[in-house]
């Protein structure tokens, strides 16, 4: 994958469409429900709903995950996976999440959007 696959969004958000479907857009309130792996910019894994053979499910737009991981499924289709590149201002900010993920840490995950539920 080249960086001419590469799509940035607004705030340096950045995406790599893996595979495009013609699935269902999401919508603001819809429960979406994603497989994800999340690594640290060495390639280190630090955490994955895939490993745990286990979904994660929110609603979209109420603050349940990251700002970066809510606006780039609003640029996916159900059945699409994308890697991400999220921003650390997009990801857990200033803060980080310790400690796990430090302060100021920009993040990348492989997201497989699997359903929604209107």
């Amino acid at each position: 994958v080249s960086n001419e696959d590469t799509i940035t969004l607004n705030k340096g958000l950045k995406y790599i469409p893996f595979l495009k479907t013609d699935g269902e857009k999401p919508q603001e309130g819809y429960i979406i429900g994603i497989h994800y792996t999340g690594y640290f910019e060495n390639g280190e894994i630090f955490d994955s709903s895939v490993l745990r053979d286990e979904h994660i499910m929110f609603s979209l737009g109420e603050g349940h995950v990251m700002p970066g991981m809510e606006e780039i499924i609003r640029h996916m289709r159900v059945g699409e996976k994308f890697r991400v590149l999220i921003p650390w201002q997009l990801a857990y900010g200033e803060e980080g999440n310790l400690p796990i993920i430090a302060p100021k840490t920009n993040l990348i995950f492989d997201i497989e959007f699997l359903f929604v539920v209107k």
